[in-house]
């Protein structure tokens, strides 16, 4: 169940699209900073510009739009609206953790990056999926640490999430999309085997951790549980869509 390049078919689906929306304006940012400050011998930190925070800005609201649009086709007008205060306010929140975002990301992946050992990464990147994450969740009206799970985007974030259960759409169940099959990144089997995994508990056993990864030091997979992670965890609607679950093998 990785998304496609024809566009997202469910909630989840179009949250991995933002993930790697923004991931790729930030590698472009951070590599074009490093550049001129290489050219200048100057801290890359010191090129960022106005510019780069006013296309996330840009990009924040299309997708908030989009996400909105797509709820709205999935489930037609809402009788209780979504306050545009609250979206203004996390794109606010969000923008700013941009800014942060990028110094960081300059400071770590640039003068002393290093691959990770373990899971899956974008080769040679300066911006990894778990840079953005918690990004997206401050996006999306949820916390800002990685770790938090069902963190979510602009449509299984707090904010969406509590928007669908204030007009009667809510459910206990989850659905685990692996992400796009289409970049070149290093696949995580641990995840991928779940890719399309419909569950109710963060302790469902289709969420136990394989032995070979071990290495990840907890009990149940969760998205981002290593950096490179760019699956996304969304709730799952029942009458949307007939149910997809994979048989996991024993171990």
């Amino acid at each position: 169940m990785t998304a496609s390049a024809a566009g997202p078919k469910s909630l989840g689906e179009f949250d991995i699209e933002q993930l790697r929306k923004f991931r790729n304006m930030a590698e472009r940012h951070v590599r074009s900073a490093s550049a001129r400050a290489l050219a200048a011998s100057a801290d890359p930190s010191d090129f960022i510009p106005d510019d780069y925070l006013a296309e996330f800005v840009d990009l924040a609201t299309g997708s908030w739009d989009e996400g909105l649009s797509l709820v709205t086709a999935f489930y037609g007008d809402m009788p209780v609206p979504m306050f545009q205060s609250v979206v203004e306010k996390g794109i606010k929140n969000a923008t700013s953790y941009y800014d942060e975002l990028l110094r960081a990301v300059i400071e770590k992946n640039v003068y002393a990056r290093k691959e990770p050992i373990f899971g899956e990464f974008m080769v040679g990147n300066a911006v990894q999926y778990g840079d953005v994450r918690p990004l997206l969740s401050r996006l999306g009206g949820g916390s800002a640490e990685p770790q938090v799970q069902l963190a979510g985007g602009i449509t299984s974030g707090n904010t969406m999430r509590e928007w669908l259960r204030s007009n009667g759409i809510d459910t206990n169940q989850k659905i685990w999309l692996y992400g796009y099959d289409d970049e070149p990144r290093r696949t995580f089997n641990g995840h991928l085997q779940m890719d399309g995994l419909v569950f109710d508990s963060w302790e469902d056993d289709g969420l136990l951790i394989s032995p070979q990864d071990a290495w990840l030091r907890r009990t149940h997979y969760a998205p981002g549980d290593h950096f490179g992670c760019a699956c996304v965890v969304a709730p799952y609607i029942p009458n949307f869509g007939d149910e997809y679950e994979l048989e996991l093998p024993t171990v």
